[in-house]
């Protein structure tokens, strides 16, 4: 028994390698990057591998019939890049000319033959520093039709199509980065104070999250911050801050809660977007209030409740079945299928696929 507990106290004291991983190298067949200079120098740890902690009450012990809950069920699974940090996804919506393509095949007469199939280009924000990128990828194949690089001491967010052009934030150097859709060229930086995280277009209006349980609704050409949202719920059990990517739908926000296995689904009608006039305060007051003091700002904020979550941990499974190891991070990720179905696209960081994922309600007990 001595012997035991001598080995078991001597394996608690070995170090665990959770380095990060190493910088996506595109195929030697594929485009040249471009490259972004940094002018950031602000740094942070590693990001932590440990995975989730412990999940909403189950849908019997929830109370609150006002708030639905979702499962997904995986209607298709693609490839992912398993060194893609994900901050940001969006799908480009397509004609529907564009989206059908033809897979030609040969049968064993020498016949050939197409399946049609639905074909789209979806746009991915990664990050880590020294890794940061954005990519234009089609689907379904997953190859990289464009990408740019950021500079080392940038660490990429979320992204979000505005008419020709892809803005993606940066996490604390305030700059959002404005590139042409098709190119991924860079044409544009717009500046903010504060943390960039998740980023969506509503209504040709920017909606941004920081990290806590308020959003700023911004102008696109500008940046300019039009109002304040504080996401509440009724649930006491549901928390609303650690709000990451975004993805505006229909009048609701779909919005990844960091380190959870959960999105929350957020109800946006009603938000006036016009109710401030922000050049009647100053940037620096407006930007500083809205970071993590907004007290000062209540009279400009508004509130938007959750009105739905989707709890997404069969992906988490998913993945973990199909790596066998924890060696993975945090569901982070959203995209709108753009077929009218209310289907969404789901990811997350370091995660070898992506799914489209059905959501069906789970009624309480």
């Amino acid at each position: 028994m001595l012997l035991l507990i001598v080995i078991m106290c001597a394996v608690m004291l070995i170090p665990i390698n959770c380095s990060n991983p190493s910088p996506h190298t595109l195929s030697p067949n594929g485009p040249s990057p471009h490259t972004i200079p940094s002018n950031d120098s602000s740094q942070r740890a590693t990001p932590s591998n440990d995975t989730f902690p412990s999940q909403y009450t189950t849908p019997s012990q929830r109370t609150n019939s006002n708030i639905a809950h979702y499962k997904v069920e995986i209607i298709e699974k693609l490839p992912h890049d398993p060194k893609a940090f994900t901050q940001g996804l969006e799908l480009l919506e397509l004609s529907d000319q564009d989206k059908l393509q033809v897979l030609s095949s040969e049968d064993s007469a020498g016949r050939s033959s197409g399946v049609l199939y639905e074909s789209g280009v979806l746009y991915e924000s990664t990050g880590l520093y020294g890794q940061s990128s954005i990519r234009k990828i089609h689907y379904p194949t997953g190859e990289i039709l464009a990408q740019t690089n950021l500079g080392d001491n940038l660490f990429g967010e979320g992204l979000t199509l505005v008419d020709d052009h892809v803005y993606q934030l940066t996490w604390r150097s305030g700059r959002a980065l404005v590139y042409n859709k098709d190119t991924l060229k860079l044409v544009a930086e717009h500046h903010y104070e504060g943390e960039g995280w998740g980023l969506c277009l509503m209504d040709d209006v920017l909606w941004m999250s920081n990290g806590s349980n308020h959003l700023t609704l911004r102008d696109p050409q500008t940046f300019t911050i039009i109002t304040t949202v504080k996401v509440e719920s009724q649930d006491e059990s549901i928390a609303t801050d650690n709000l990451n990517e975004l993805e505006c739908l229909d009048q609701r926000i779909i919005a990844n809660v960091w380190q959870t296995e959960h999105l929350l689904i957020i109800d946006a009608n009603g938000i006036n977007a016009a109710t401030l006039d922000a050049d009647t305060l100053d940037a620096d007051t407006l930007d500083t209030q809205f970071g993590y003091t907004p007290s000062g700002f209540a009279s400009h904020t508004q509130s938007a409740q959750v009105i739905g979550v989707i709890h997404a941990d069969a992906l988490v499974e998913d993945v973990q079945l199909s790596l066998d190891t924890d060696q993975f991070d945090v569901l982070n990720g959203v995209a709108d299928t753009k077929d009218g179905s209310n289907n969404l696209w789901l990811t997350g960081k370091l995660w070898p696929y992506m799914y489209k994922v059905k959501l069906v309600e789970v009624k309480p007990n």
